[in-house]
């Protein structure tokens, strides 16, 4: 449940920087959702659940590297026009 919640945080912590004065650059956001849910499970459970692993692999270690490759690319823009 918590894993579903990860798309609302980047703009709770983009209102950082409005309301707090504290820059959260908005790649750190994800990873940093996912390294607090391996601490909670760990904390609570004592190991890994099996969904925070996945979830971590396909978060970090496949969404933000295909969305690094398509900013850097340019294909975002494309893909942004096509969709309008």
């Amino acid at each position: 449940m918590i894993a579903s919640c990860f798309t609302i945080y980047g703009p709770v912590f983009a209102r950082f920087n409005e309301v707090y004065g504290l820059p959260v650059p908005a790649p750190v956001v994800v990873p940093l959702a996912v390294i607090t849910l391996g601490a909670y499970d760990l904390i609570v459970a004592g190991r890994l659940h099996r969904a925070t692993v996945w979830i971590a692999f396909l978060l970090v270690g496949v969404l933000l590297p295909l969305l690094g490759v398509l900013i850097a690319s340019g294909a975002a823009d494309t893909l942004i026009d096509t969709l309008r």
